[in-house]
């Protein structure tokens, strides 16, 4: 069960075709409610690597006896895997942590938001307006869920006072399936008022967003916070892994202890 209190529930899963062609649906749920769910209609073969992926976050109220879970079904025809699920909590009032003082949310909302901009003009799915206590690094977490009417690119962007944090493109020709686009990043804001904005535009058609949310941490609640990013693009043909450019860092823990580990990557796929 969650502790009493907010919990930063974090939760991600992959899929992928074995046989046929399945619909595989992944879903969230705390206290037997659902809080996100993803759908792929439109698998490629060979396996869970690479072929569906599904993670993200919500602020869920713990008390003490429910649990969080990810589930999975199928419809249509054949089987799928599905691997690396996991379902990680972080109790920030039971740490100590304090709302609009340590860590900031907005849980969006399930109802979509219909979205006809055409980039590079933009509509505005969720906003937090947080007035931060001190200058430092701030924990900033985004994701939205979102499906298409057609073949559409859709872009769904996360930003601080206008200024770009991170921005995802998702195409699919399917009407059924339903994607979200996480994000974690540590930035560095000043103290005073800051708004935070997840974004969405598309290329053609029509985009539909819902559970649009942003989570803000103040790092020196923390013991310890470190992050590297990069972001230049990097490009391989290999079929060996190949290092992202500054994905490497080194942590040297002061004491025996637990420690979260959470990277986030962009990719596309240029060829088949």
């Amino acid at each position: 069960p969650l502790p009493v209190g907010d919990n930063l529930l974090i939760y991600a899963a992959s899929g992928g075709l074995v046989t046929g062609t399945p619909v595989l649906s992944i879903r969230a749920t705390f206290a037997a409610a659902e809080t996100d769910e993803c759908i792929e209609s439109g698998f490629a073969s060979g396996g869970p690597y690479g072929a569906f992926g599904f993670s993200g976050f919500k602020i869920v109220t713990g008390d003490g006896l429910n649990i969080a879970k990810l589930q999975f079904n199928r419809s249509g025809t054949g089987t799928f895997d599905v691997s690396a699920a996991s379902v990680l909590s972080l109790p920030l009032e039971a740490l100590g942590l304090i709302e609009d003082t340590d860590y900031w949310f907005d849980n969006g909302s399930d109802t979509e938001t219909s979205v006809t901009t055409a980039d590079p003009t933009f509509t505005t799915v969720t906003t937090l307006n947080a007035t931060l206590p001190e200058t430092g690094g701030y924990l900033v977490f985004g994701v939205a869920n979102f499906r298409n009417n057609s073949n559409v690119v859709t872009n769904i962007r996360y930003s601080m006072d206008s200024t770009v944090i991170s921005t995802n493109y998702e195409q699919d020709t399917s009407t059924v399936s339903q994607y979200s686009t996480p994000f974690v990043k540590l930035i560095t804001a000043t103290a005073g008022f800051h708004s935070f904005k997840v974004e969405a535009a598309r290329i053609s058609g029509t985009t539909f967003v819902r559970r649009a949310r942003i989570c803000v941490i103040k790092a020196s609640a923390f013991s310890q916070v470190i992050s590297t990013n990069s972001t230049a693009d990097q490009s391989t043909s290999s079929s060996t892994f190949t290092k992202v450019t500054s994905s490497e860092i080194t942590y040297n823990p002061s004491q025996s202890e637990s420690i979260l580990v959470i990277a986030n990557p962009d990719a596309n796929i240029s060829s088949l």
